[in-house]
This record gives structure tokens, C-alpha cells and sequence, in this order.
């Protein structure tokens, strides 16, 4: 019921946790997500009413216990088209010590059909009582023939060694150096 997906910055950890969800709530998942049911399509046009995002807000520096109670309270409700719900709370790390604790509940407790995935630059910035309550998931660099052939094919005629050393091995992050 709950995924902590974990690893350096730059690395998809965010989009991994789209996927995950979009694949929760497909209609007609099989190894991913049909990209053609109603829920598909709601996930594409950011309007799935089971799937609830929380983020630092513009301006702030931490996740406000509002905004964690808010998706306490949508996930103890009953799924909008009859399926699963999904929680993604990115980046986790920034919850306040309130809004941690209020969490905690859910992750003990969740309501059925619930998913709530946390996405961390690193697990151990968490309390203790909240990654345990999680399925941790470590997402590592690819090798690095693979993140230079997926950069190569973004923009071609670059030579990614170096911006990848700087990244730690993360391709987005080596792209956005770029």
C-alpha cells in the first residue's frame, strides 16, 4: 500500500511515480498502462480524481500539514470511478514534522484500494517510523552505454561524459546541465 522510491536526483524517480499510478488506476493495465481507457486519459489531462499529488507549494520550503491532511482526507474517500486511489507525495523529505506524523496514520491504516507512493532523494531523510511502513524501492543510475545512448537520442552530436560525471551518473540531471 505504500512505495518509497528512493535514489540521486535526476534519475526519473518522479516520473517513475507517474507511471506507477497511471498503471494503479488503468482500466486495462497488462505490463503498462493502455494509454486508451477513460482513467488513461484522465491521468493525461491531470484531472484523475482518484490520484492526489502533494508538493512544496511555490514560495515555501516544506510540505504543510494542510496539504498532507488534505490527501489524508481524499484518500479516506471512497474512489470517484470505482477503482483504486493513488498518493504521491514527491518529495517526501519535505513533509514538516507535523505533516509527518499526520501521515503516519494513513500508512498504518490505509483505506482499501489505497496506494500512496513517497518519492526522497535519499531514504534517511525520513522518519524512521515512516520508511519502515514503506516498500522501499532504490532506483540506481542506468549504466552509463545506456544513459549516453538515451542522451545521444535527446541531443544528438554532445559528449555526455562529462555532463554525466557531474550528475552522479543521473541522465535528466545530466540533460538539464546541458
Amino acid at each position: 500500500h505504500a512505495l518509497l522510491l528512493h535514489g540521486s536526483p535526476g534519475l526519473g524517480k518522479g516520473a517513475l511515480a507517474e507511471w506507477i499510478a497511471r498503471a494503479t488506476l488503468c482500466e486495462r493495465p497488462a505490463s503498462a498502462p493502455c494509454g486508451e481507457c477513460a482513467s488513461c486519459t484522465l491521468h493525461e489531462a491531470g484531472s484523475h480524481p482518484d490520484l492526489r499529488r502533494v508538493s512544496v507549494a511555490t514560495g515555501k520550503k516544506q510540505i504543510a500539514i494542510d496539504d498532507v491532511r488534505e490527501l489524508i482526507g481524499a484518500l479516506a474517500l471512497k474512489s470517484y470511478r470505482g477503482g483504486r486511489k493513488v498518493g504521491i507525495v514527491d518529495p517526501a523529505d519535505a513533509m514538516n514534522v507535523n505533516g509527518a506524523n499526520a501521515l503516519l496514520k494513513t500508512l498504518e491504516e490505509p483505506s482499501p484500494g489505497t496506494l500512496l507512493i513517497l518519492v526522497v532523494a535519499r531514504g534517511d531523510r525520513l522518519p524512521a517510523t515512516i520508511a519502515s511502513r514503506c516498500q522501499r524501492l532504490r532506483i540506481a543510475p542506468p549504466p552509463p552505454e545506456a544513459a549516453t545512448a538515451w542522451l545521444a537520442d535527446r541531443r544528438p552530436g554532445v559528449d555526455w561524459t562529462g555532463p554525466r560525471a557531474l550528475a552522479g551518473g543521473a541522465p535528466l540531471a545530466a540533460l538539464r546541465l546541458v
